[in-house]
């Protein structure tokens, strides 16, 4: 769960919607009350907030979170749900979330939770396909930024569930080889995360998570260079972080650059002994992590590529 500035969330999304000081404020605080609200030097109020929020038509609850603290039982069936993806295991995913949708409340971030995370799962099981994938997330978006296309160009301060549905929706524009309009989402998701309007350690792992599915893009694409880029960076702030989940596709998908780069001549041959050290790294993230799936696919990777059987390790 993310942590937020709720001066920085208002001033933000105030200026995105194209709202003055004295409109957003009239009959609810006084304009000088708004600007320190702004400017971190007052405290606002719970009943300000929302006051403030539902006149700019966005959701008024300063705690985004779903499933907060008191419903334990409901956190873990999320982090069980949400492990299983992170480790491709979609079956798992599928039953965790009918779940997770048993037992979890109403209310417009719930839904949004739940539409999101049913179409990413159900497009992975095969149970639609790509182009209903973009309209659920379409739709799921649409729930708490009805015009969110418009502010894709502004600065703007998504929720945390709003950069990753953004970023899953992204990621079907890939799979439909609607590259230039997936881009366009992630640069968007990375020059929100640079507002300052989360915690930083909130942020970075946010944009971790963008990073590593934009280079995927300019993988597809050929850009193999930006890519690397992309993800060299992903792997430096992951260990900074210390957020170990990205690192081993992080290292894969570099991997996969690289020796599509060896192949069309753009690196030299000597360049395949990186390669391996990096997938092998990618096979003992993975394993260590019990991520069984994954590693699975980067040994039988490994085996066919350069005929030979990675050297098992108990660490890293």
């Amino acid at each position: 769960m993310a942590n937020y500035r709720a001066g920085d969330v208002i001033r933000l999304t105030r200026q995105a919607v194209g709202m003055t000081q004295e409109t957003l404020c009239e009959n609810i605080c006084s304009v000088e009350t708004l600007s320190r609200i702004e400017n971190g030097k007052h405290k606002v109020k719970r009943e300000t907030y929302r006051r403030l929020m539902e006149r700019m038509e966005r959701i008024p609850e300063k705690n985004y979170a779903i499933c907060t603290g008191k419903h334990m039982e409901l956190l873990e069936e999320k982090a069980d749900f949400e492990d299983a993806v992170s480790k491709y295991d979609y079956e798992k995913a599928e039953i965790c979330l009918q779940r997770l949708k048993r037992k979890i409340g109403d209310g417009v971030l719930n839904e949004q939770y739940i539409a999101k995370a049913e179409a990413f799962v159900c497009y992975d099981n095969k149970h639609i396909d790509a182009d209903q994938m973009i309209f659920r997330l379409e739709e799921a978006i649409r729930m708490t930024i009805p015009e969110y296309e418009q502010y894709l160009d502004k600065e703007y301060p998504y929720t945390e569930q709003e950069v990753l549905t953004l970023m899953n929706l992204a990621g079907a524009y890939r799979v439909k080889k609607r590259y230039e309009d997936g881009i366009r989402i992630y640069r968007a998701l990375l020059k929100s995360l640079h507002l300052g309007y989360m915690t930083e350690r909130d942020s970075v792992i946010l944009e971790i998570k963008v990073m590593r599915n934009m280079a995927l893009i300019f993988g597809e694409m050929d850009r193999y260079e930006e890519s690397n880029e992309l993800l060299e960076k992903v792997i430096r702030l992951s260990k900074e972080m210390d957020y170990g989940q990205i690192l081993s596709t992080a290292l894969s998908q570099i991997t996969w650059n690289m020796m599509h780069q060896i192949e069309n001549g753009e690196r030299d041959m000597s360049d395949i002994v990186r390669v391996k050290a990096y997938t092998r790294q990618a096979y003992y993230i993975a394993a260590a992590r019990d991520d069984y799936i994954h590693a699975t696919k980067i040994r039988k990777y490994y085996e066919n590529k350069f005929e030979e059987t990675i050297e098992l390790k108990s660490h890293i």
